[in-house]
């Protein structure tokens, strides 16, 4: 009988410990299983988040780099219109010739800057109005400056006109001058064909052929001096050589020819007349 008691407690003791790790084992599997699920989720989760944060860090680099890419779209969009611009100051040119006639070089200098520097400035704060941003310091920085680029572009722009402007109105007045010459020298040939008198005097064919080897001879010098080996660009007004002074009353007509090493100085110095400065845009 004990013998069989002791066996049934050892029997009973097995059951239990068996039991025990029946269940311990069903733990583990369900503890793991809820781990796995667990770490399933939050493994979704996160990716969820990551691919949003993504999203939203993708649209906000593309609206910078296109904020930052505004300025060079209307840098290249301004072309035309710089161009369109350039065609107003060669029109302003035009008309600033009949002004040659009433003004000195000095204030037609002024005047054509002035117009010019006017003109181009109120369009180009019409045109730049709409593209100010507000919000971001970074991109009024870059498009400040652009305009100041811009700005220095249209100087440029405008005193080359200016020198272009100078350049057509000197041409006019030379050749007004050359035009000047060929009357009188036809006048001297009519004259002389006719034979009049001259306040008591004639002009011999030896002297007339002098004055015109000289009158050439002047010519060639000034051209000279302005051709493009020499650092110059037109000869000025003060570089005319030759000046016919013909009075109403008097047909005598008197040539007035400059000294050759005067006439080189002179034209060293003024062919290259300052420029006005221009005010700045802001």
């Amino acid at each position: 009988m004990i013998e069989l008691h002791e066996h049934d407690k050892i029997f009973s003791r097995k059951a239990r410990e068996k039991l025990r790790l029946k269940l311990k084992a069903y733990k583990d599997i369900e503890i793991e299983a809820a781990a796995s699920s667990i770490a399933s989720s939050i493994k979704t989760s996160l990716l969820q988040d990551l691919q949003i944060a993504c999203n939203a860090m993708r649209q906000e680099l593309l609206v910078r780099v296109d904020s930052a890419e505004e300025p060079h779209r209307e840098y290249f969009s301004a072309k035309p219109t710089r161009h369109w611009h350039c065609e107003q100051v060669r029109k302003l040119s035009v008309r600033s010739k009949r002004q040659a006639q009433r003004n000195e070089e000095g204030p037609l200098e002024t005047t054509i800057a002035d117009l010019v520097q006017k003109e181009v400035e109120q369009r180009f704060n019409a045109q730049q109005g709409p593209f100010r941003p507000d919000n971001n310091t970074h991109l009024q920085q870059e498009m400040q400056t652009q305009i100041q680029d811009s700005h220095e572009s249209i100087d440029r722009t405008i005193q080359s006109a200016v020198v272009i402007i100078q350049r057509t109105i000197r041409d006019e007045v030379r050749c007004a001058a050359t035009e000047g010459v060929k009357q009188i020298k036809a006048q001297q040939a009519n004259q002389g064909n006719q034979g009049d008198e001259l306040d008591g005097g004639e002009f011999s064919t030896d002297e007339d052929s002098d004055v015109e080897k000289r009158t050439q001879e002047a010519w060639r010098r000034s051209y000279m001096h302005a051709s493009p080996s020499a650092p110059v660009t037109l000869p000025t007004n003060t570089d005319i050589d030759v000046l016919y002074v013909v009075e109403e009353n008097t047909p005598t007509t008197l040539l007035l020819e400059k000294d050759p090493t005067s006439t080189v100085e002179e034209e060293t110095k003024e062919t290259s007349p300052p420029m006005t400065e221009l005010p700045r845009l802001h």
